[in-house]
C-alpha cells in the first residue's frame, strides 16, 4: 500500500505536515516534485495527493499544469481509475479554491476517488474561538486542504491524518 504526494513550487512545509499526518498512522509516503517524477512509483501508487501553491493568477502553476498535461495517457487509459486522490494548496484569497477545483477536476477526469479536507473548525472544538486563533481549517475549505506554512496551522497535518484514516478504512 503506497501513497505518493506530487507537488510543485515552494510548498515543502505543507508536504511535510501532510506526510507527518499520514505517517502518524503507520503508512509510508513518497514525495515527488513535479520536475522529478519517478514514473514507476507514481503509477504503482494506491493513492496520490496533488499539491500546488496558489498565486495571484487563477488555477494551478505552470509547473503543475505541465505535469497534468504530461499525464494525458492516464486519462485515455484510465490508469489511475479508482485510486484515492486528494489535493492541497496555500492560502491566497479566492484563487486557493480555484487551485483545489482544478486538482479535483483532474482527479475526476482520471476516475480517481477524491478525499476532502475532512475537518471543520467546529469538529476540533474551535467553534467558539475567533477565526484568527483556530489552528485547523481556519479557511473553512471543504474540497481539499488550504493551509499556511505557519507552524501553528495544523490544517495540513490533520488533512494527512484524515487521508490516512480513509485510506486504511478502504484498504
Amino acid at each position: 500500500m503506497s501513497i505518493v504526494i506530487v507537488y510543485s513550487d515552494a510548498i515543502r512545509e505543507l508536504v511535510r505536515a501532510i506526510q507527518n499526518g499520514i505517517e502518524s498512522q503507520g503508512l509510508h509516503v513518497t514525495c515527488m516534485h513535479v520536475n522529478n517524477i519517478e514514473i514507476s512509483i507514481l503509477y504503482s501508487a494506491d493513492a496520490i495527493i496533488f499539491g500546488c501553491p496558489s498565486s495571484f493568477l487563477p488555477g494551478v502553476s505552470v509547473e503543475f499544469k505541465n505535469f497534468m498535461n504530461d499525464r494525458s495517457g492516464t486519462f485515455h487509459n484510465q490508469t489511475w481509475k479508482d485510486k484515492l486522490a486528494g489535493g492541497f494548496t496555500t492560502i491566497h484569497g479566492q484563487n486557493s479554491q480555484g487551485v483545489l477545483i482544478e486538482l479535483f477536476t483532474f482527479a475526476c477526469q482520471n476516475s480517481m476517488i477524491w478525499i476532502p479536507q475532512g475537518h471543520l473548525a467546529e469538529n476540533e472544538g474551535y467553534s467558539n474561538m475567533p477565526v484568527n486563533l483556530r489552528t485547523v481549517n481556519q479557511n473553512e475549505s471543504f474540497i481539499g486542504c488550504i493551509a499556511t506554512n505557519n507552524q501553528n496551522d495544523l490544517t495540513a497535518y490533520y488533512f494527512g491524518l484524515h487521508f490516512a484514516q480513509v485510506f486504511l478504512h478502504l484498504a
